[in-house]
């Protein structure tokens, strides 16, 4: 899955990119790497990773769209790979999952 940022958010000295829990668990479920975009950066968390990774968890968040629905949003700590070839961004989005 890639999920694609406005802007990182500080949190404890350092920047955090963050999604939501039910994105977390489906990469985890169909074991699939959870791929965040900012700018030209990617970052790229291994889903074996992805519950040791979290630094940031907020309380649950009820959905405007379905009122008995509950999320919370999940923190990481922002450390992208070195900017990608255009052959690799390709390949990047050619694996990624719905």
């Amino acid at each position: 899955m890639i999920i694609e940022l406005q802007k990182l958010y500080p949190y404890q000295g350092f920047l955090i990119a963050k999604a939501r829990d039910y994105q977390v668990s489906k990469c985890i479920e169909i074991k699939h790497d959870l791929h965040f975009k900012f700018r030209n950066r990617i970052m790229t968390i291994p889903y074996k990773q992805l519950k040791s990774r979290i630094v940031d968890s907020s309380e649950p968040i009820q959905s405007m769209f379905n009122s008995g629905q509950y999320y919370r949003i999940i923190g990481f700590r922002w450390s992208p790979l070195p900017v990608p070839t255009a052959e690799q961004e390709a390949e990047l989005f050619s694996k990624q999952c719905l």
